[in-house]
C-alpha cells in the first residue's frame, strides 16, 4: 500500500461526515467510483453524501445511490470532516461543489488523469490507469470492505465507460482484473 493509500484510509477511518464529490457531466467513471466508494463508506457506518454540480445521467440511474445524489446548495450549510473528490481531474471540474470541497475540514481526492496538479490535502494519484475506478476498488478493499453485488455494478460501470468496454487502447491488466472480479461478486 503506497503512502497516500495509507493517509486516505486513516482520514476515512477517522471522518465521520464525508462529501464525496463527483464533476461536472458527470461520465461512468465518476458516477460508478463515487457510489461504490459511497456505499464502502456507508457499510462502514459513515455518514456519506455524494455530490454533483450535475445531476446523474439517466443511463446509471440503476447505480446503488443514484437517486442519492445532491446539489451542492443541498449540503452546503454542512461542515464535512473530509471531502473526496473523485476521478476530479482539476479543481475547476467540481463547478459549483468546489465551495463544499473547501469547507470540509480535511480534502482528498482519488483519480486517475495525467493532468491533476494534486490539488487536495491528500492525493491518491495514479497514472496511466485506465480509470478511477481500479483506485476505488484498491480504497475499498484496504477499509476492508467487501465487494457485494451493488459495489461491483457501480465499479463494472467505471471501468467499462472509461476503456470503451474493454476495447480502447488504455484497457490494462488492472482493468480486466476489476471486470473479472466484478463479474464473479454477481
Amino acid at each position: 500500500m503506497n503512502q497516500a493509500l495509507r493517509d486516505l484510509v486513516n482520514a476515512l477511518d477517522s471522518a465521520n461526515r464525508i462529501a464525496i464529490l463527483l464533476h461536472i457531466s458527470p461520465d461512468g467513471d465518476t458516477c460508478g467510483s463515487a457510489l461504490a466508494l459511497r456505499r464502502a463508506f456507508v457499510l462502514r457506518g459513515k455518514h456519506a453524501v455524494a455530490v454533483c454540480d450535475d445531476p446523474v445521467p439517466r443511463i446509471y440511474a440503476h447505480l446503488w445511490g443514484a437517486d442519492a445524489v445532491v446539489t451542492p446548495e443541498a449540503v452546503l450549510g454542512e461542515t464535512f470532516d473530509l471531502a473526496l473528490a473523485v476521478d476530479v481531474g482539476d479543481r475547476g471540474r467540481l463547478g459549483r461543489a468546489a465551495a463544499v470541497f473547501d469547507r470540509a475540514l480535511h480534502t482528498a481526492q482519488v483519480d486517475h488523469h495525467g493532468t491533476n496538479p494534486g490539488y487536495a490535502h491528500i492525493n491518491h494519484l495514479q497514472t496511466p490507469l485506465s480509470a478511477t475506478g481500479v483506485l476505488a476498488e484498491r480504497v475499498i478493499d484496504a477499509l476492508g470492505v467487501p465487494i457485494d453485488l451493488e459495489i461491483a455494478r457501480c465499479l463494472y460501470i467505471a471501468v467499462v465507460t472509461d476503456t470503451g468496454n474493454f476495447k480502447q487502447q488504455n484497457t490494462d491488466a488492472a482493468a480486466l482484473r476489476l471486470g473479472a472480479r466484478c463479474l464473479d461478486a454477481g
